[in-house]
């Protein structure tokens, strides 16, 4: 049996049961042990106290009949008889009167030789004469050796003698004159048969009945020897139960020459220790009863006031465990002690539902960023490698499912270079706290794709992680390549031209004579070549002073921008952490609440300054949209910014140009918005985009105001549009 398994109100049953029965046990042993030991105890004493009123009776009966013998046998009558035996001495004297009177069963004379001188014997009963009764006496006399020695004619003996199998007083007494003086002249013995009537009226007297019995002496014990009882002096009694009603008491007897003769036996009714333990049993029974009856009171009250109301509480928790709702109250009940519980348990439940609603949040805050990011980014674990978070981003850039990526390494996505080691293995050997460089990615399509990786540590749940982000950068060092390649081409075609010019400058000395008609054209050709020259000079040194401008632009928005705020960003985290260090609870949950919504505005902030770096280095329209709807979108962006009114006018909805030529339209458009706003205060731009069979004009009239000193009406000059041909 499992006790731990059991439920409360088996457990409840059990142990007032338990605690029942012990009572009843400890009391019946208490009452057992105390109160009818006890009782046993007094009817024992009581038994023996009747064992000694017997035995003292029968001493009482013995000493008269010693007196009897004394009074007979120190009588000068006595004394003459045994001298000269006359009849008349017997017939005066030991007639059947006499033996009823006296209670005599036995009366002998012996001489001083132990000769009988005159011996008889009458049944008191039916007032005849015993026949051998007499002789019977002699025979047990001389057995004990008290005639054989002639003890009888010099000494007083008196006990009990077994005569057969009954028992008798008998009395021996020396005869002497009546003065007691000797020589003795014989003895006289007198023997009362202690009958059942004999015996009955020593009972009467003592209010006992009681039996005498032989005593072999080879069946008594050796410890009763020491303490028989010579009459009248009482001797060891004991006394041992007789099924559950009688006690039975004994004593020994001693004979004439003090040794075991009889064993009286005394039958004591227990009726008092029965009527004790009949009433400890009904005690016990009713005890029995009461104490069920509290168990089942007990029982039915703990199960009402305590095992429902936690039974019912066990149910709404199991409810809530299984339906997840923390939400949903247990139900309280009148109990203190119940309701207590259940009011701390809906207390835990509120706290575990609004810890569960901050987890929630945060998770969802977590996915927003990661969603809106449009880097990748990875979170490996530090000791394997391996991936094990990922954004919607990474799965796009990399071909893999958000499972795939779950199953793989990083080694599997980034390929380090030979001569450069792992970014996460730099981290974990330590003294690095982040990491950035370049990369080249692997696609699931076999794309070997470039990328700027940035790593940080990151520890999240007691595990030691760290943050990869991925920038695809394949476009841009595609077009820087591309960008290197053109500028090689025109220096090239530089030296060409160079090369041409003075073959030119040559060839013309070389034929001034005879080419005199065509010199005007040659001087015009050769001023043509060296103004496109100089022209080609400044459109080279322009595009890199343009690229170089961009290139620090984006690099101090970068740094002035997400610099700043990664940095407020880490110094917010840095603050969260130190005070869940802390510990505070109140404050500490007011506080991060008022910084969990400052870096949201941060982060939000830092996603709005990524997308327009991002786009202002390559806006997704003009990959998707074309080149129309890209400068449309330059146009409405770059008004909003500087509040200039800018028109776009297309001749065509989906404008026919090439990538390449597309992508340097649309810088030339953004440089040219660009340069309206740096060097004039204009008010308003047209831009517009004609398409030929062979050619694209990008025309932007531009409209605004200068001071001057003639002043008009309006106290301002319009100049002529400014118009350029591209």
């Amino acid at each position: 049996m499992n006790f731990t398994a059991m439920s409360l109100r088996t457990k409840s049953a059990l142990i007032v049961g338990s605690v029942i029965l012990v009572l009843c046990f400890a009391l019946f042993l208490l009452g057992s042990v105390v109160l009818l030991g006890n009782i046993y105890d007094g009817e024992c004493e009581r038994a023996r106290r009747n064992v000694s009123q017997v035995v003292y009776a029968i001493g009482e009966e013995l000493e008269a009949l010693q007196r009897e013998a004394r009074d007979y046998g120190e009588w000068d009558d006595t004394f003459l008889f045994v001298q000269n035996r006359s009849p008349k001495f017997l017939e005066r004297n030991f007639y059947r009167g006499n033996y009823l009177e006296l209670h005599l069963n036995v009366v002998i004379i012996l001489d001083e030789a132990s000769i009988t001188l005159y011996s008889d014997a009458i049944d008191l009963t039916s007032d005849q004469k015993h026949t051998g009764r007499d002789r019977e006496l002699l025979k047990a006399l001389m057995d004990v050796g008290v005639i054989k020695e002639k003890r009888c004619v010099t000494s007083t003996f008196g006990g009990i003698v077994m005569v057969g199998k009954r028992p008798s007083l008998v009395a021996i007494q020396p005869i002497l004159t009546s003065t007691a003086e000797g020589p003795s002249r014989g003895a006289l013995i007198m023997a009362r048969e202690l009958d059942r009537k004999n015996l009955d009226r020593i009972g009467a007297i003592t209010r006992s009945r009681f039996d005498l019995v032989p005593a072999e002496p080879h069946s008594v014990p050796s410890a009763y020897l020491e303490q028989i009882s010579s009459l009248p002096r009482e001797g060891k009694v004991t006394v041992n139960r007789q099924g559950n009603h009688y006690l039975i008491a004994e004593s020994i007897l001693a004979d004439v020459v003090n040794r075991p003769a009889a064993r009286l036996r005394l039958r004591y009714s227990s009726r008092f220790s029965a009527q004790a333990k009949a009433a400890m049993l009904y005690l016990l029974g009713a005890l029995l009863f009461l104490g069920v009856t509290a168990a089942a009171a007990t029982a039915h009250l703990i199960d009402r006031s305590v095992v429902r109301p936690i039974a019912h509480i066990v149910s709404d928790v199991n409810t809530i465990s299984a339906t997840g709702k923390t939400d949903t109250r247990v139900r309280a009940t009148a109990s203190a002690e119940i309701g207590d519980l259940a009011t701390r348990i809906n207390a835990m439940l509120d706290a575990i539902g609004q810890a569960h609603r901050r987890l929630r949040e945060s998770d969802a805050r977590y996915a927003a960023v990661a969603a809106a990011a449009s880097d990748s980014i990875l979170v490996v674990e530090e000791s394997s490698g391996g991936i094990i978070d990922v954004n919607s981003a990474a799965t796009a850039l990399l071909g893999y499912t958000r499972d795939e990526l779950l199953t793989m390494t990083l080694d599997q996505v980034l390929l380090p270079p030979p001569d450069s080691p792992d970014p996460v293995t730099v981290l974990a050997q330590g003294g690095v706290r982040t990491w950035v460089g370049d990369r080249q990615y692997h696609c699931k399509r076999g794309f070997i794709g470039d990328a700027e990786v940035g790593v940080a540590p990151l520890s999240f749940a007691d595990r030691r992680a760290r943050c990869v982000l991925i920038h695809d950068i394949t476009y841009r060092k595609r077009n820087e390549k591309r960008l290197r390649q053109e500028t090689a081409e025109r220096m090239a075609a530089e030296q060409r031209l160079r090369r041409l010019s003075l073959e030119l400058e040559d060839r013309v000395r070389e034929r001034t004579t005879e080419l005199e008609r065509t010199n005007a054209e040659l001087r015009e050709t050769e001023r043509m070549l060296q103004q496109s020259a100089t022209q080609l000079r400044r459109l080279t040194d322009h595009l890199q002073t343009s690229l170089e401008e961009e290139r620090n632009r984006i690099a101090r928005e970068v740094h002035d921008n997400l610099g700043l705020e990664m940095t407020v960003l880490k110094m917010d985290l840095a603050w969260i952490h130190r005070r869940l260090s802390e510990g505070h609870a109140g404050e500490f949950q007011r506080s991060l609440t008022d910084k969990v919504a400052q870096m949201a505005q941060f982060v939000d902030t830092l996603i709005a300054s990524v997308q327009e770096i991002t786009a202002q280095l390559r806006p997704a329209v003009l990959d998707h949209g074309g080149l129309a709807a890209a400068v449309e979108w330059q146009a409405s962006e770059f008004a909003k910014r500087t509040g200039l009114e800018i028109q776009t006018e297309l001749t065509q909805e989906d404008l026919p140009v090439p990538q390449e030529q597309s992508v340097a339209v649309f810088r030339v458009f953004q440089e040219t918005l660009t340069n309206v706003v740096r060097h004039s205060e204009a008010t308003s731009a047209v831009v517009r985009l004609e398409v030929s069979e062979d050619s694209l004009v990008h025309r932007c009239r531009v409209q605004f105001r200068h001071q001057c000193s003639r002043q008009l009406r309006d106290g301002q000059r319009h100049f002529p549009d400014v118009v350029g041909d591209v």
